[in-house]
């Protein structure tokens, strides 16, 4: 799924969030991550577009970062809720 995010040092339009759960993902990018870095994560589903805030949990170099959600409204927790189902249906 796309995704964009904006961090200290980052200013990004798009990557590909893998390994999507309620609690976090795993985002395709090259940028370099510190971990603990926070980031504001901006997701374009069908079902709607979305804004969560993250704390970067984990950095593999040249694949991506592993990040954890740590602030979303009840509509955004919906709405991802709504395209992991998707995804997995």
């Amino acid at each position: 799924m796309a995704c964009g995010f904006h961090g200290n040092s980052a200013n990004t339009a798009s990557h590909l969030a893998w390994k999507i759960s309620a609690g976090g993902a795993f985002i395709a990018s090259h940028e370099a991550m510190a971990v603990g870095s926070p980031l504001d994560l901006h997701f374009l589903l069908p079902e709607g577009q979305i804004r969560v805030q993250a704390i970067v949990r984990n950095v593999r170099e040249g694949r991506g970062i592993g990040v954890e959600f740590v602030s979303m409204g009840e509509r955004e927790f919906d709405l991802i809720l709504k395209a992991i189902q998707r995804l997995l249906g």
